[in-house]
């Protein structure tokens, strides 16, 4: 009896072993497969992710692109047009209503003006939806109101005044008013000087628009009369804020477009803007530099975009987070050299795939629990079949004394 004890303990033994072994080699198969197949999916997805930040960026750069075309044409050729260049203003006057048109027809621009010589200045201003409440608020404008008209000139008298028409969209005037004198000269306005010295289409330094007090520049160009004076068009950076806001991979990546050093030309969250005003007479603003915007993400690659500048993307690391990045470089419609930087967590990519990877994971598991007990009684029958012995039973197991074993 004690031999066959002894044969018994021994061949638990066996029993024990080969259900560890198998445990241990199906365990490990299985995971093997599952961190092979989740390591390759990652790095197809961070691929796919590469490619979707190439495409989304070269699309960014052509898009901020067609939004300054447009208005540099309406500015070359506004300036040539007859009916804006001319200096005198009667009831017969075409040039509100082609301001209108224009701005119709381009949502970007904020505002059509003409300056003269003399100190005359006219210009249409869009003040209609939600976006312009403010204007509509500061003016004093009917909500009604799609359009405000702006004409500067002296009077009999040599004071100069200011008069507004608020106007609906087809043109038609809800209400006028006259102000009193102004003080407001287009000739000592930066767009005014430096588009009088000849026939290009400059762009001014970012400044405050005195009626929204948003952030914009402006395009202008001398006029092709016989008087002179300078035609622009405002483009608030809000609308190329918008934009890039919208141009999001993962909730919280990031387009931006930035200077050779370190300047921010527009971000997509515009309260990190700097406004303090460095030039009073003409709300100039002091440019905002990337390491005042607080984002380590983005001074980061200010630091390497250097080293980056074929426009491949890259990987980097940023306070223990990985990110991807890229810069496109381009030149802006006036020859300046801008940057588009693009960054995208990498975390945030992977997301869903270690979401399935844990799924998959706790799937496995369950199956696994299943399915394993039944795979060691099948290996054990086949086991004692081979060996010509009686199948090894559950009742043989409540037999075995463990603490023997042990």
């Amino acid at each position: 009896m004690a031999g066959k004890g002894k044969k018994t303990e021994s061949g638990t033994r066996i029993y024990i072993a080969i259900a560890v072994l198998m445990v241990i080699v199906i365990v490990g198969l299985l995971g093997g497969i599952l961190w092979y197949n989740f390591q390759k999916t990652t790095k197809l997805t961070i691929a796919s992710a590469e490619r979707l930040l190439a495409e989304s960026s070269d699309k960014t750069v052509n898009r901020v692109k067609l939004f300054y075309e447009p208005v540099i044409a309406i500015v070359s050729l506004s300036s040539r047009v007859p009916q804006v260049v001319k200096m005198d203003a009667d009831p017969d006057d075409q040039r509100p209503t082609l301001m209108m048109s224009g701005l119709r027809r381009y949502p970007q621009i904020f505002s059509l003006e003409v300056g003269f010589d003399n100190g005359d200045f006219e210009m249409v201003t869009r003040i209609s939806g939600d976006e312009r409440a403010a204007v509509r608020q500061k003016l004093g404008a009917p909500d009604q109101a799609v359009f405000a008209h702006e004409l500067i000139g002296s009077g009999n008298n040599g004071e100069r005044t200011t008069r507004w028409t608020f106007l609906a969209n087809d043109g038609t005037p809800i209400e006028m008013r006259i102000s009193d004198e102004t003080t407001y000269d287009p000739r000592k306005r930066q767009w005014y000087t430096v588009a009088a010295q000849d026939g290009n289409v400059h762009q001014s330094d970012a400044y405050l628009f005195a009626s929204s007090q948003e952030i914009g520049v402006t395009l202008s160009r001398r006029l092709n009369g016989s008087q002179g004076g300078v035609f622009g068009a405002d483009l608030s950076l809000h609308e190329v804020s918008s934009f890039l806001a919208d141009q999001k991979i993962t909730p919280s990546s990031m387009a931006f477009i930035f200077g050779d050093d370190g300047t921010v030309m527009a971000y997509p969250d515009e309260s990190k803007i700097n406004k303090n005003v460095k030039n009073e007479g003409e709300s100039i603003l002091v440019p905002t530099k990337i390491e005042s915007l607080g984002a380590p993400a983005i001074a980061a690659l200010f630091e390497q975009f250097r080293q980056h500048l074929d426009g491949k993307v890259w990987m980097m690391d940023v306070g223990g987070r990985d990110y991807l990045a890229r810069v496109s470089a381009f030149a802006n419609p006036f020859g300046q050299r801008e940057y588009l930087g693009m960054v995208v967590p990498v975390d945030e990519i992977t997301r869903d795939i270690d979401e399935i990877r844990f799924d998959a994971l706790v799937g496995s598991i369950v199956i696994l629990l299943f399915i394993l007990p039944l795979f060691l009684t099948i290996i054990f029958v086949w086991i004692d079949v081979r060996l010509g012995r009686k199948p090894f039973s559950l009742a043989d197991f409540k037999k075995i004394d463990f603490d023997k074993i042990k």
